[in-house]
């Protein structure tokens, strides 16, 4: 199983957040009288334990929805920001990805702002973001570009090495033949983000 990606980049006026959900494949347990266990009742204790109810009640079900993962999100930016971080909009990928980001204001204490954002991310999302990679399966950039290659007619033909991450890297960097182009049309598309939360 790959980790969840959670990066964060902190500079001296400047820590950013970015959520990045990877494809997993969900999987199951069954106990012992056909009833299917909940993947995630270790996340749900570690959330009872620590006191974060709103975790704990959106796994409850064994599974976090893209809703669910959203309005921890929308939490956590609220959080950082009544912290007194300069916070951004919320945006999502076509591939899923969540991000949003803060700036610590100037003149003000970096260090205290960014131990408040973390603390927000755990009480509102870090256990969300977890619970959802064990549970959901999002497409791949590369599957998006093909997808969208296939839709525009321009799959059929196409040297097979192009439809590579390397082939991909090379479209972009010449992108003067029309599959290229149509390459470099499709990868765009498919990592243009979309505001969901201002």
């Amino acid at each position: 199983m790959r980790p969840l990606l959670l990066q964060r980049c902190r500079s001296v006026h400047t820590a950013v957040f970015t959520l990045t959900l990877v494809a997993i494949t969900a999987c199951s347990t069954t106990q012992s009288g056909g009833r299917s266990a909940n993947p995630l009742t270790d996340l749900i204790s570690t959330a009872n334990a620590s006191g974060y109810s709103d975790q704990a009640t959106a796994m409850s079900d064994g599974v976090v929805t893209d809703a669910e993962l959203i309005n921890g999100a929308v939490g956590a930016r609220a959080c950082a920001k009544a912290a007194g971080a300069d916070v951004s909009s919320i945006t999502q990928r076509p591939d899923g990805t969540i991000d949003y980001s803060f700036a610590v204001p100037e003149g003000a204490d970096q260090n205290a702002i960014v131990n408040a954002a973390d603390q927000c991310q755990d009480v509102h999302l870090k256990l969300l973001e977890l619970a959802y990679a064990r549970t959901t399966s999002r497409p791949k950039l590369l599957d998006l570009v093909k997808a969208c290659l296939q839709r525009r007619g321009h799959i059929d033909g196409l040297d097979p090495s192009s439809l590579t991450q390397q082939g991909i890297g090379r479209a972009l960097a010449t992108a003067q033949d029309p599959a290229s182009r149509a390459i470099t049309q499709c990868n765009a598309s498919s990592i243009t983000e979309t505001v969901i939360v201002e």
